[in-house]
């Protein structure tokens, strides 16, 4: 038997049934397999490398786990991919299951419209959800970092900079926000933890705004609304996104803009650049990319990226020139004009060079520590310029899980040349390949590994074992020695360490603790991005697509430049360096849809504003789209 499909002509074409049928599935499913086999080999790595220190190239068990995580992978994402992805027309619609969620969604009210009114509506459905945490963690806490820039914000020195002096090591911007905040807290009630608890309650509002627009705007790609549901589901009830929006951090303030600008930059891919054109859109544009640069310093860089990008896709010409003119402007605004009128004036500082290159500089050291003769004493000279403590220092202090001992964290070393340091360390990777491999999978592995040290101590292989989960603050935690001089850190209140204990528990409930991995999130979700996509390609829309991933992907792929992957509790955490690939998760996959419903090759239905009739399978159920965009049923 044959169904019906509409093809790149809008005529209806048949779809193989019965033996053929399979057939054809078959064949496609073998399609992507290299991703997941690709993350196997990953995750084998680095279990090793958080297990014993050191990649165990010759023990069998390497290999074995290679086999065992790809064999995983794949059966995962081939699952997920028809769960995602069904095969015929109406495999949602059909699903009594999903009609039964779909009427929960309806009994909440949640109406998934792109309007001002339906995202503020929604937004409010969403607080409402989140109300329970917002009375267990009022009024959020500080994070240490925080405490050291509010610590300088009011002249105590910090980062090993003098008093009065504020490093732009930690963006400058996020300082002068909380300490503005601080300000008004002291001049309204004479304590600036009502300014802080304000400024919580502001994050938190609008953090529900955006993500019931990010709902609002997968609505209207043609995916199914059980998947739709499902992901409403997730942000009500995942704990972890209410509790970071309770937290004051550069890196939740930086989620906060950098998601709505994500949402328009895929806009602006869908409308082929066009959108530039509207001044509300481009306004609304520049603003947010401005907000989300100078919030966190990987925010530059990853918009810069995403907008040079732009340069390769089919676009008007007229369009990318003025994408790579609005690029280059973000660029020279943020990193000269900015520093050079703003940070005398504000008694501000760059920060350090070695800041922005922490993973070259870690695995240096790593080749330091393993191989203490490999530079003549002429070589080091490009080291000893650029780092604080030069070679031997950087081989004594080396740790494996963590950059800052041989980075310095804000020590003022000599800024040296960094073409000189890059041609050294090309060099010395090319003659130490295997210490480059141990020291990046030990540093970044954590994104990549279900497992990590329980410690960042020196200690005999192989190292006690931790989960990887998602940890947050649910009070605040200073330095004494620099915010701790203004004020103490408040006791943890019951209603806090109720919600600590309570989020503790549900990260170690099997089955229920999946989404509380780090390495979800970091990749195993953009692999079966890239997995889906691959199967989903059309050779005239790859460029596309890749197009409306490009911000998601280009920040996955910074989380490799971090410090830290690997979660040790009470010494180092990287859930916030994640937080924004959770949000960007459904954005991602909603990018899936817009892409390719247009012509499934699966017998998926138009999701082009041209058709507007009904398409019918072979079980003659009829389908519609409505005004918003969004499947009828």
């Amino acid at each position: 038997m044959v169904g019906l499909r509409r093809t790149g002509s809008n005529r209806i074409g048949p779809i193989a049934h019965g033996k053929n049928r399979d057939v054809l599935l078959q064949g496609r499913a073998m399609e992507g397999c290299v991703f997941p086999l690709l993350l196997g080999v990953l995750f084998s790595l680095s279990s090793d490398a958080g297990t014993y220190g050191a990649i165990q190239w010759g023990q069998a068990h390497l290999y074995l786990n290679i086999v065992l995580y790809g064999m995983l992978f794949w059966v995962l994402f081939a699952t997920m991919y028809r769960f995602c992805f069904p095969d015929r027309i109406g495999s949602f619609s059909d699903d009594r299951a999903g009609k039964q969620k779909n009427s929960l969604i309806r009994r909440l009210y949640f109406n998934h419209i792109e309007s001002p009114k339906g995202v503020l509506c929604d937004g409010i459905r969403i607080l409402i959800c989140w109300l329970p945490y917002l009375i267990l963690l009022y009024p959020g806490s500080l994070f240490w970092d925080t405490g050291d820039q509010l610590a300088q914000y009011y002249g105590i020195a910090a980062f090993s900079q003098a008093p009065g002096v504020i490093s732009d090591r930690h963006p400058f911007f996020d300082t002068f926000l909380y300490g503005w905040f601080s300000d008004l807290g002291r001049f309204l009630t004479g304590s600036p933890n009502f300014g802080f608890s304000l400024y919580v309650i502001i994050q938190f509002i609008f953090f529900a705004l955006c993500i019931a627009w990010l709902l609002a705007y997968m609505s209207t790609r043609a995916m199914g609304k059980r998947i739709i549901a499902i992901c409403t589901a997730f942000f009500c009830l995942f704990p972890l996104v209410p509790m970071m929006a309770m937290m004051i951090c550069k890196d939740t303030t930086h989620a906060l803009f950098f998601l709505p600008w994500a949402i328009l930059f895929v806009k602006l891919v869908e409308g082929r650049l066009e959108p530039l054109k509207n001044p509300r859109f481009l306004s609304a544009f520049i603003v947010l990319t401005l907000l989300s640069s100078l919030t966190k310093k990987m925010g530059l860089y990853i918009i810069v990226v995403s907008l040079l990008l732009l340069v390769l896709g089919h676009f008007r010409r007229k369009m990318k020139v003025l994408a790579a003119c609005l690029t280059a402007s973000i660029w020279l605004v943020v990193n000269m004009l900015i520093p050079a009128c703003l940070f005398p004036a504000l008694h501000v500082v760059p920060g350090e060079k070695v800041a922005a290159i922490v993973m070259p500089v870690q695995v240096l050291s790593r080749t330091a520590h393993d191989h203490p003769t490999a530079i003549a004493d002429s070589q080091k000279k490009a080291v000893d310029e650029m780092m604080p403590f030069g070679w031997e220092g950087m081989a004594a202090k080396y740790i494996p899980y963590i950059s800052d001992p041989v980075t310095g964290y804000g020590a003022n070393g000599p800024q040296g040349s960094l073409p000189g340091f890059a041609r050294l360390w090309v060099n010395l990777g090319l003659h130490h390949p295997l210490s480059y491999l141990n020291g990046f999978f030990c540093l970044e592995g954590g994104w990549t590994s279900f497992v990590g040290p329980q410690s960042t101590k020196a200690q005999k292989p192989p190292y006690r074992q931790d989960p990887m989960v998602m940890r947050v603050y649910t009070w605040t935690m200073t330095n004494p020695d620099t915010y701790g001089r203004l004020q103490k850190d408040p006791h943890p209140n019951g209603r806090q360490r109720l919600a600590d204990e309570t989020y503790q528990t549900l990260t170690t409930i099997p089955v229920l603790n999946v989404c509380f991995y780090v390495a979800v999130w970091s990749s195993i979700v953009p692999f079966f991005i890239l997995y889906a996509a691959w199967r989903r390609r059309g050779r005239e829309r790859l460029m596309v697509l890749a197009m409306r991933l490009a911000p998601y992907f280009v920040s996955v792929l910074s989380l490799f430049a971090y410090p830290i992957s690997f979660s040790v509790p009470g010494r180092m955490d990287p859930t916030r360096y994640v937080f924004h690939a959770v949000l960007m998760a459904p954005l991602a996959l909603g990018a899936l849809y817009s892409a390719n419903e247009k012509m499934s090759e699966e017998g998926g239905f138009a999701a082009d504003p041209a058709y507007k009739g009904g398409n019918q399978n072979n079980s003659g159920h009829q389908h519609k789209i409505d005004e918003h965009g969004r499947l009828i049923e």
